[in-house]
């Protein structure tokens, strides 16, 4: 907690900091009086006077401002007070005022060139190109790519790390790709499909960078590893004195026809619900002679198989724990049709959704029956044997803009640590590359924003889904330092960039409100009147503070409940 309170007054400090000094640089460049320049809200805890601006930190740590001689917190004139002419805000040309008030978000949608090329030219660490998982059936597979080998090139391109990889993987054309491999005992070129209509990414190849962790499952409790006494969710960490991260380590580990030791951990529940860690060992035979009573990929002599495709937990009114799914059963078939890994479990029960529709639904995700639900059968092994249950996914209506779509859900959770994290490097490009790298990443941040505002204002996206407060920026700030500096310098710049996106919307009380008063008056020659302007202003500000506690309580729960 104490991280995540100085990470976040830091990332708060500097987000105002950045914001109000682009109005206090752009005033005093137009030669506006600057009486304070406040981090924080409230009374005045300290600071320090230098010229005519008092340089303040405020009781309360959320926002800042800067008073401009001449108006009042929002831009109306202050007849209490005399400012000589020369440094009167109010009396400035339309076109200064809005400069002043643009330059607040125009610094806080600059900072992320800066922090994103400071980073890149930096170093920063990046998924190395090394091959964590292949999945089962795919491309990849059936071309002879194998777990721990690594991308060396694509279409003759070299790639250092897996997103050099990807990049390249976006600018391929045509319905193959050349991958270079390398490993161990060289490099060799691999050619594989990749669809005339698709998105070629490494994962549609069926390469991942993630691996499946060590974590076992142990479907039948007559195999070796049952009778052994080990139990589905056990983490392997030794094997004969080797340790062992991954599933690739431990079936390397396991040589055939020789006795093994091995270690593990399991988390054991008390009868008050403590959970404990506590470590074990096991021996398993050499030629046990056992084979499994059903036909699988996975499973070996061992009785050991990954953890990924078994029931570890329920969300709320499951439909598949409904149907009689208990935690611990291994998913084995849907209609007949074999599940080898969880994505086939997914995309089986996704083909179940109808297309998507024009038709409005009452509300944004709605939980009402939809036509097309419809049984299946669902296959699991329990205690070594297969057994058929009947369930029924439930059909989830989401509304994004004009478009409803539907999302089958069984209510299964996967296991946390089925997968574990492949190797970094760190890398950095000099400043002709870092500029036009931070550009595109400044680019994906700024669309992703009006994205999520348009699907707000659209009806498509909650309020909770779009934005986040103090609290939000807390806990991500204190989650981002976990990970080093870089992640918490570029969660810096892509909330900076956002922060400045809102505030320029035309809100009364944001900076986007003055603008639009002041384009206003700029257009009538005019401004309009005090008490109109009151009113709205009033209005913006009922609307700001309404708004501030619905996200500050969205934030408040996201944290309880761990979202």
């Amino acid at each position: 907690m104490l991280t995540q309170l100085i990470a976040g007054l830091s990332m708060l400090s500097v987000l105002v900091v950045i914001h109000e000094f682009g109005h206090f640089i752009i005033a005093r460049w137009c030669g506006v009086g600057v009486p304070v320049f406040s981090v924080g809200m409230g009374p005045r805890l300290f600071g320090i006077r230098w010229g005519e601006t008092d340089y303040r930190v405020s009781a309360v740590p959320i926002g800042g401002y800067v008073q401009m001689s001449g108006s009042d917190p929002f831009g109306a004139e202050d007849p209490d007070s005399y400012v000589p002419p020369e440094k009167n805000f109010m009396l400035k040309p339309i076109w200064q005022r809005l400069a002043i008030l643009f330059a607040g978000p125009g610094f806080n949608i600059a900072l992320p060139f800066f922090v994103f090329t400071a980073v890149l030219m930096a170093g920063e660490p990046y998924s190395d190109n090394t091959i964590g998982a292949v999945q089962v059936g795919s491309a990849a597979e059936e071309a002879g790519i194998e777990e721990r080998e690594w991308v060396a090139a694509v279409n003759g391109v070299p790639a250092e790390t897996w997103q050099d990889a990807q990049e390249q993987m976006a600018l391929v054309e045509g319905t193959s790709v050349t991958l270079t491999i390398g490993s161990d005992s060289g490099q060799r070129q691999v050619v594989l499909p990749v669809g005339a209509d698709s998105s070629p990414t490494l994962g549609s190849l069926g390469l991942g960078w993630n691996a499946m962790s060590s974590r076992v499952g142990v479907a039948d409790p007559d195999s070796p590893a049952g009778l052994a006494g080990l139990l589905t969710g056990d983490g392997i960490t030794e094997v004969d004195g080797l340790a062992v991260k991954t599933w690739s380590d431990l079936q390397t580990a396991l040589t055939p026809g020789v006795t093994h030791t091995v270690k593990y951990r399991r988390a054991e529940t008390s009868e008050d619900g403590v959970v404990e860690i506590v470590d074990g060992e096991a021996t398993l035979p050499a030629d046990s002679g056992w084979t499994a009573d059903f036909d699988d990929y996975w499973v070996g002599s061992w009785g050991l198989e990954p953890i990924s495709l078994y029931a570890r937990g329920f969300t709320k009114e499951s439909r598949a724990k409904e149907a009689g799914v208990v935690l611990g059963d291994r998913f084995y078939a849907i209609d007949g049709e074999r599940v080898r890994e969880w994505g086939d479990l997914t995309q089986m029960v996704n083909a179940t959704a109808p297309e998507p529709t024009d038709d409005t639904p009452g509300g944004c995700g709605e939980d009402e029956p939809v036509d097309a639900e419809r049984p299946l059968t669902l296959t699991v092994i329990r205690d070594g044997e297969l057994l058929d249950l009947t369930f029924t996914p439930a059909m989830r209506r989401e509304a994004f803009g004009p478009k409803v779509y539907y999302r089958p859900l069984i209510g299964v959770q996967l296991d946390p640590n089925t997968m574990v994290a492949g190797s970094s490097v760190i890398k950095s490009y000099p400043f002709t590359e870092a500029l036009p790298r931070s550009g595109s990443q400044v680019k994906q941040v700024f669309t992703g924003s009006l994205t999520a505002i348009g699907g707000l204002l659209t009806g498509g996206r909650r309020v909770s889904e779009t934005f986040g407060g103090p609290v939000a920026i807390f806990a991500m700030a204190g989650e981002s330092v976990q990970y080093g500096w870089t992640a918490f310098a570029k969660l810096l710049g892509a909330i900076s960039l956002s922060l400045g996106i809102v505030n320029l919307l035309p809100v009364p009380a944001l900076d986007g409100g003055q603008i639009l008063f002041y384009t206003i008056e700029g257009i009538r020659g005019r401004p309009l009147s005090l008490r109109l302007r009151e009113r709205i202003q009033m209005i913006g500000v009922l609307m700001l503070v309404a708004l501030v506690l619905v996200v500050t309580f969205n934030d408040i729960t996201r944290v309880i409940t761990g979202g």
